[in-house]
Parts: C-alpha cells; structure tokens; sequence
C-alpha cells in the first residue's frame, strides 16, 4: 500500500466505527438500531473516497476487492452470515473490513510504520511479542467488536507473518485466546449476545442493561480468564 495512506490520521474512519459500535447501542439505541447500516457506509467512504483523490477510484476499487474477496473472504463471510441473519444489516461488516485496510497497512510496517509506538508497547525489550499482553489486548478489543476484525488487528500487530509467528506459538494462540474468550463481555462483543439478550426478554426473562451485564459478566468471567491467562501465557 502507498506511503500516502500509512499515515495515522487514515485510522480515523475505523476508530470512528469503533466507538459508533461501542457507544450508540447504549446512548442512542434507536439511531443505531435504524441506521447502523448507513453509519457503517459512512465510515468505509470516509476512508475510500479520500484514497481515490491521489490514486485514482481504479486504484482504490482494485484495494477495496483484493482485502474483501482475498484477504478477508472466510472472515466476512462469516460476519455476513451471523449479521445478516440476526441483525438484518450487511453493511455494518463491510464497513469494518474496509475502513480496517489502512489500519492493518499500518500495523504491518511495525516499527517502520506509524503505530510504532503501539506495536513496541506489545513487545518486550527485544521486540519479541509478549503473550500475555496480547492477550488481554485482544480481549479488550473483542469486547466491543466481533471476533474476526479482531483476530486481524492484533494478528498484523504482532507482525502479520504467520510462518513467523508460528515459532512462538503462545502469540497466536493468545490472540485466538483473548478474541474468543472475551467476546461474551458485553452485548456487543459477538453478534450472537444480542440475539440471546432479545430471546431472553421475548419469553420474559428480565435482562440487565449494558452495564449491568459488564458487571455480570466480569465478576463471573474474570475470576476464570485470569488463571486461564497464568497458566498458558504467563
């Protein structure tokens, strides 16, 4: 990817989908309810329609279709399947996987790139990745975001070479690790958390709120996710 879109301002789209995906469902959930999809779009253009100033649209239409149909083909169809199905909106994962291509270029240049500070922070004085920050990072992340997004920030933050990181096999492993164990965080963190929540009020069952299943869920998940932590990637 050219040098023009490695700066860190291009990560702004993304992280503006982030807290859109964070906070709207909780401030104002009929806005996100109905318009989650246009936000989502929203986001995606704010980062491709700036690239195709310098570039060209050829030039940006030839990235946007090699990251969703070659990169990230298993990963957004299964978003696809799971949104699409229990949400009934496309958009909101193709807006992830598009406005994350500037993000993931960034995280690969590693020390060379612009996130430097955030890859040398996930590694040791030898710039060896270290397991158990990656995997309460990913954890973190996965709270607020689906699994697949998630696994590809910090996969590419650690590197993105998968040969490479095959040696240390602790660090995709806790990435893996902290991707799927914290999803069920919050409502958020999966897609299928919400469909459960909306079951559960369907039959009459009384469901805390946003907060109130953070609390929930961290005084019974923590307690078991730290040893877990400890005892594979100490």
């Amino acid at each position: 990817m050219p040098v023009s879109v490695h700066g860190v301002p291009w990560a702004l789209p993304f992280v503006a989908l982030l807290l859109a995906i964070a906070l709207l469902p909780v401030l104002r959930p009929g806005l996100w309810h109905h318009r989650q999809g246009s936000i989502a779009a929203a986001c995606a253009l704010a980062f491709l329609l700036p690239s195709a100033w310098p570039h060209g649209p050829g030039w940006t239409a030839h990235l946007a279709l090699h990251a969703l149909l070659r990169e990230y083909l298993p990963f957004l169809l299964l978003l696809l399947t799971a949104l699409y199905t229990i949400g009934g909106d496309a958009l909101t994962p193709l807006g992830i996987f598009l406005s994350i291509i500037p993000v993931l270029a960034m995280l690969r240049a590693g020390l060379h790139g612009p996130l430097a500070p955030l890859v040398r922070l996930a590694c040791d004085a030898a710039g060896r990745p270290l397991p158990d920050l990656y995997f309460r990072l990913t954890g973190g992340l996965s709270s607020l975001l689906d699994n697949a997004p998630t696994y590809l920030v910090f996969f590419n933050l650690a590197g993105g070479d998968a040969a490479t990181l095959m040696r240390e096999a602790s660090v995709p492993g806790a990435i893996a690790g902290g991707a799927v164990c914290m999803g069920a965080m919050t409502y958020i963190g999966n897609a299928p958390n919400l469909m459960v929540r909306a079951i559960a009020r369907q039959r009459g069952v009384d469901m805390p709120g946003f907060f109130g299943c953070v609390a929930w869920s961290s005084a019974v998940m923590l307690p078991c996710l730290v040893p877990v932590q400890r005892l594979f990637w100490p």
